[in-house]
């Protein structure tokens, strides 16, 4: 396989995991696999992809510690709280320019990945 076709191949399965995401029954095992790599104490989760704001969602609706969720762009990031912890929720790990960009902005942040495996959910922090 050449480089532009592995490229194009991960490109395809990591596209296919996100999409995952949209069934429900799914959204909330990644979301509860998620929720167990959260830090304690008052939380924004925010996201750079729509499937990231789903996860980001459903994990600050049921945590107790005040928790708010937004999706965001990385070249206009919203103001958080010094307060609050920030933490980026991802379905994939989106690589190390995003989070230099991430960085830029939120020295501090947590990186929270749900990778979706055929057949297993899990989470990986970063």
């Amino acid at each position: 396989m050449t480089d532009d076709a592995s490229l194009a191949a991960q490109y395809a399965a990591d596209a296919a995991s996100m999409h995952e995401l949209r069934d429900g029954r799914t959204l909330r095992l990644a979301a509860d696999s998620v929720a167990s790599f959260l830090p304690p104490g008052p939380l924004a989760l925010l996201s750079t992809s729509p499937e990231g704001a789903a996860l980001a969602a459903v994990c600050a609706a049921s945590r107790r510690a005040p928790t708010s969720w937004q999706l965001i762009h990385l070249a206009y990031p919203p103001s958080i709280s010094p307060m609050t912890r920030v933490v980026m929720v991802e379905p994939i790990d989106p690589g190390r320019g995003w989070e230099a960009a991430v960085r830029r902005h939120y020295t501090d942040a947590v990186c929270v990945f749900a990778q979706t495996v055929v057949g297993s959910k899990t989470a990986a922090a970063a």
